[in-house]
């Protein structure tokens, strides 16, 4: 309605008499100016005022109640909280939260916050939630909830309703990854005659771009905003002739920031029509053939304190063994890639003292300590399910008075654990040592893909060495630098035993006895770790390293692969990828068990260069995974592509474009391995770990078919002529098609250029042949003996090349 203020009158349109008297007052029109007039508009005007007169006073009593309502809610915690949610006993009591539900639901509270209460519209005090301790299923993972404790959703990496593998014609659309786009593929389907019978779903992926600079960059990359990113991803991507642009929401080639948790933030944004199967609001939008450091749930199933635990529970299930008696699984095959361990919280330690006692009662009758007599105690490692850096930590000796009931056991427990939640890990007794100090391991490796499954590990573990002599007596457990967990010398500590031994760097060793090592594949580590010795160390304790890791990796991808299939359906393409570092312990028998898996990326850098001298490797971890766009590839690029074009055509299942992509990525992984970086899966069966798991019934149904092409193609025996120089980096030789095989068809010229520094190797590196890694090995297999000769004749003359111009030099 509009009013015209000059004359006092109200035009209405489509409203009947009442409701035009009702405005009309509300609005302050004189009487005279509603219709209808005279005597009934007199009594129409009075029974209207006493109707508006009742709706105020409607309105009056909602104004009370709201305020009575208001005054009677409890108070808001924000602000005395410190401005944040989670646990805060200081205002809302012991086992108080502070919390709001709407936060809960968008995961920006934390997980000591429940995910049932009551609806403010600012946070209040409720009762503190643990979720996760011993609630449901002990041996799965709940992806609502991130590894730093914050609800992510309910909907959260569920598996869509129907999923099933993918068949090989799946496959034929399924690849992501660097070494090919999309196009590549396109023209495989072409050739193959299935142009067009699948289709690329229409991602509408962004391309990378490459920034303009003084230093004539061709690939660009971005880091997040922690520290270590900033200062020692940063300089490592630029020393590899990589550019940063100048905005973050530009599309780049390599994304190495905080690790992802949040299923939506892979996929990119919806937009309407042709993404009608894309979930709601994906954030993640990276470009086509980028490199990404997170795969989508490996965080929260390896990444967490409780997680080796729970996937210890699945490989019970998936084996048969006994999660109780450790004796029936001390020689198993499987299985043994972590001790056992427990999740405890105050308040829930009824459930779990029953199995606390019963597999220490097992323990202590059949594991006798290494210098003989009965065992006395055990030890137990207790440690907060979100610390980190050793805080929280906590050592406890359990001696065996204390299990001669659940009620003494459970006592036992309720001393020992602190509130919160704890994970109780059995600690090793009876491990390697250094020069008489206990060690452990971190080891690094890298997960290339997920399906076809390829990890790559640097061959040496980094040694962190105590700095007292190893005791597992029950007085050394409860020190403050216990002789189990720390390298600091705390020199403010008495130390009535004289276990206290400082093992120096070698700069400042100024004649000490012992130097701390830096390396596990020298003579030096291998004439001081007990027991002793190169055989023991690489043919017993190494091997159980790399299985530990690939058999970890094999049950955690069971639950996560449907969500890499569902990007992979969609045609979203990109490689994702994750950095892991695990601390690794080995008993005197050489068998490995992982304490805990570190997946935030960290990079030490030159922190503590005189104990971990690792520039380089960590440079070369990005060569490895495609960030400089594998630079070597155009020496056997030709060779490579006939090669699996023949081996295609051969196998008996066959293999999709997909599988080809794949094969050429797994190669270019290989062949730019530099400072002792290998693969340890796929490999041969020469490796024990994987003769191992792919002749165990349980785990046959854990291969994909991706997984079953890339161990043919290992079996098929050809790669790239190369060697290993003085470093055990991957030198690459020019590598020309077989003269026996098609030639391979006219392909666009590979992406990236050949640098100016490549090509010829030096004769130093050919007359050094190192041990190679697993999978690697010079040109043969199925190529004939022509072809062998074609390629040596093509390296005796690359070499007399080399000659003349060093003669050319001199003169």
């Amino acid at each position: 309605c509009l009013r015209l203020i000059r004359v006092n009158v109200c035009v209405y349109t489509h409203m009947d008499s009442r409701a035009r008297a009702v405005a009309a007052i509300a609005q302050g029109a004189r009487p005279a100016a509603v219709v209808p007039a005279g005597a009934a508009a007199a009594t129409e005007l009075s029974r209207l005022k006493k109707q508006l007169h009742e709706l105020e006073e409607k309105r009056d009593n909602v104004i009370k109640k709201r305020r009575s309502r208001r005054e009677a809610r409890p108070p808001s915690c924000w602000a005395a909280c410190g401005r944040r949610g989670g646990a805060c006993p200081q205002f809302c009591g012991e086992g108080g939260a502070c919390c709001k539900l709407a936060w809960v639901s968008d995961g920006r509270d934390p997980n000591a916050c429940p995910a049932e209460m009551a609806e403010f519209r600012y946070h209040t005090c409720v009762a503190q939630s643990f979720v996760g301790v011993n609630k449901g299923d002990p041996a799965m993972t709940d992806f609502s909830i991130s590894s730093a404790g914050v609800h992510l959703g309910r909907t959260n990496l569920v598996r869509e309703p129907g999923y099933t593998r993918p068949t090989m014609d799946d496959y034929y659309a399924f690849a992501d990854g660097t070494s090919a786009l999309p196009a590549a593929i396109e023209r495989h389907l072409s050739d193959r005659g299935r142009a067009g019978k699948t289709p690329w779903p229409d991602a509408q992926q962004q391309a990378p771009k490459v920034p303009k600079d003084r230093w004539r960059c061709n690939r660009s990359f971005a880091v997040g905003k922690r520290g270590d990113m900033r200062g020692v991803m940063r300089p490592l991507f630029t020393r590899l002739r990589l550019c940063e642009p100048e905005t973050r929401s530009t599309a780049v080639h390599v994304w190495w920031t905080e690790t992802m948790e949040l299923e939506t933030k892979f996929w990119p944004p919806r937009r309407p029509a042709s993404r009608a199967g894309f979930p709601e609001g994906g954030s993640g939008d990276f470009p086509e053939g980028a490199i990404v450091n997170s795969v989508p749930g490996l965080v929260q199933l390896i990444g967490v304190k409780p997680a080796l635990g729970r996937l210890q529970e699945v490989c019970y299930r998936k084996t048969g063994y006994s999660r109780l008696s450790p004796p029936a699984n001390a020689d198993a095959e499987h299985c043994g890639f972590t001790k056992r361990s427990f999740t405890v919280g105050k308040g829930q330690l009824e459930s779990v003292a029953a199995d606390f006692r019963s597999y220490n009662l097992n323990t202590m009758r059949h594991y006798r300590p290494s210098g003989g007599g009965a065992l006395r105690h055990r030890l137990w490692i207790c440690k907060p399910r979100g610390g980190f850096n050793s805080v929280g930590i906590h050592m406890h000796s359990l001696p065996t008075e204390e299990l001669s009931s659940e009620d003494t056991t459970l006592a036992w427990l309720t001393r020992r654990v602190p509130a919160g939640e704890y994970v109780m890990q059995d600690f090793e007794m009876n491990p390697m040592t250094f020069a008489g100090h206990k060690f452990d391991l971190r080891v690094w490796a890298v997960v290339l893909s997920l399906d076809p499954l390829r990890v790559h590990a640097l061959g040496t573990g980094i040694p962190k060495v105590n700095m007292w002599t190893f005791s597992n007596e029950p007085r050394h457990a409860k020190a403050g630098c216990s002789t189990h967990l720390t390298m600091l010398p705390c020199y403010e500590q008495d130390d009535p035993d004289r276990l206290r031994e400082i093992i120096p760097p070698r700069e400042r060793a100024n004649g000490a006895k012992l130097v701390y090592p830096t390396s596990t594949t020298d003579e030096y580590w291998f004439s001081n770790v007990r027991p002793q010795g190169r055989e023991f160390w690489t043919r017993v304790a190494w091997p159980s390293v790399e299985k530990a890791i690939v058999e970890v990796l094999l049950l955690a991808r069971e639950q996560i692969i449907h969500a890499d299939h569902k990007l992979k359906r969609h045609g979203v393409r990109y490689k994702r990828i994750l950095f892991l570092s695990p601390d690794v312990v080995i008993d005197e028998r050489g068998n490995a068990t992982m304490v805990e898996i570190n997946v935030n990326g960290y990079m030490i850098g030159n922190l503590h260069k005189s104990f971990f001298p690792l520039h380089e490797e960590q440079r070369a971890v990005f060569r490895l995974m495609g960030g400089n766009g594998f630079p070597k590839q155009h020496k056997y690029a030709a060779a490579l592509e006939q090669q699996t074009a023949a081996f295609c055509k051969r196998r008996k299942a066959k293999c999709t474009p997909a599988a080809e992509r794949e094969i050429w990525e797994m190669v270019h992984e290989d062949m730019h391995c530099a400072m002792a970086w290998y693969r340890i899966f796929p490999t041969g069966e020469d490796r024990p770990h994987t003769a191992r798991l792919k002749g165990s019934p349980s785990y046959q149904r854990s291969f994909t078919f991706l997984d079953g092409v890339m161990f043919d193609w290992l079996q098929h025996g050809w790669a790239p002529l190369h060697q290993l120089d003085q470093n055990r980096s991957v030198v690459v030789a020019q590598t020309p098609p077989s003269a026996d095989l098609p030639p391979p068809k006219a392909r666009a010229k590979p992406r990236q250029q050949k640098p100016a520094s490549a090509a010829k190797i030096p004769e130093a590196h050919l007359n050094t042949m190192h041990r190679m890694p697993a999978g690697l090995a010079p040109a043969g297999g199925d190529a004939s003996a022509d072809d062998e000769l074609a390629v040596l004749r093509a390296r005796i003359a690359e070499l007399e090349r080399k000659g003349q111009g060093e003669a050319g030099r001199g003169r």
